[in-house]
């Protein structure tokens, strides 16, 4: 069993042990099938592309019963069957990887600042002090184990995700400690550990930088690898 998979149910069994569980999506587990992870691991360059939560994740399950295969998998045929629905976020990572949605997998690690959003509705879920702990010790997981070539966070400066933010590049030793992304400098990076920080790219789009945006991450990031 690889180490992504025990981390896998080890995380399940924690979630299953937050408070109001009930008023949460499923959790967000990054499959741990050697197809998947192989794509990625010898992918240039493969990026950790992190959003703001997953809402209503596999809440259309018939399953009763929480399990990895059924999240792992829910995972793993969104990028090979669904080709990564949700235009303005995946069209993002398409254009700043200069790739189509159908090949995403062999460069993408994707994941959420929530690791599990709401089970109804938009917006970040409620009751959040340990599912920010269970998020943040996922973030670094998968960072540790894919060690990405570029980790892109497109979460805005917005209080709901700051504080797994600051764990996260508290953990790295980043610059970015001290910085945040503005609409008049919408991208702030720390070029040593290869972090940049964005705003969504729905709000990007809305602002007009969108394909700005992209073309300066490739540019500075993608081309060089």
């Amino acid at each position: 069993m690889s180490k992504l998979r025990i981390f896998n149910e080890q995380l399940i069994e924690k979630y299953k042990l937050l408070p109001h569980k009930s008023l949460f999506s499923y959790p967000l587990l990054v499959s741990s099938n050697d197809i998947y992870v192989n794509d990625v691991i010898k992918s240039n360059p493969k990026v950790f592309y992190i959003g703001q939560e997953t809402n209503c994740w596999v809440n259309n399950s018939s399953s009763e019963e929480i399990n990895c295969d059924l999240l792992e998998n829910a995972y793993f045929n969104f990028f090979y069957k669904r080709h990564c629905t949700n235009r303005d976020f995946w069209d993002f990572i398409c254009k700043t990887l200069g790739c189509k949605r159908e090949v995403l997998h062999h460069h993408v690690i994707w994941s959420n600042a929530y690791i599990a959003g709401k089970k109804e509705g938009i917006g970040t879920p409620p009751y959040k002090e340990e599912l920010e702990k269970l998020s943040v010790e996922n973030l670094l997981f998968l960072s540790q184990f894919f060690n990405p070539d570029l980790t892109l966070f497109v979460t805005g400066p917005t209080w709901n995700y700051y504080n797994i933010m600051i764990k996260y590049l508290e953990s790295k030793k980043s610059i970015l400690l001290d910085k945040y992304p503005t609409k008049s400098n919408p991208i702030v990076e720390d070029s040593k550990n290869s972090i940049v920080w964005t705003y969504h790219p729905a709000y990007l789009h809305r602002l007009g930088i969108k394909s700005e945006v992209e073309d300066y991450i490739q540019k500075q990031y993608i081309k060089k690898n």
